[in-house]
């Protein structure tokens, strides 16, 4: 009955961006949302479902896609991606 979605923590986007930019390291996601190291994994979990490192993946190969949908060659693709090559891909 009326179930409500909560609403997005506004700090997600923040650290989305960042990672969007090759930031990845938690030490440094966490201070940019003001929280410890342990504290930011367990709230990323909680917002994303996922922890970092799989989050992180995820972004790089929605980019992919992106990118490969724009008629990209997949070694392009894969590096502005931030993969080292295709085959790491």
């Amino acid at each position: 009955m009326g179930d409500v979605l909560p609403a997005e923590d506004p700090r997600l986007a923040v650290v989305s961006t960042a990672i969007y930019q090759g930031k990845v390291r938690r030490e440094e996601l966490a201070a940019l949302v003001h929280l410890s190291p342990t504290r930011f994994s367990h709230w990323f979990v909680e917002q994303t479902g996922l922890p970092l490192r799989s989050y992180a993946k995820w972004l790089r190969l929605t980019q992919v896609v992106r990118y490969l949908a724009c008629g990209q060659p997949i070694t392009t693709a894969a590096h502005e991606s931030g993969f080292s090559d295709s085959a790491h891909f």
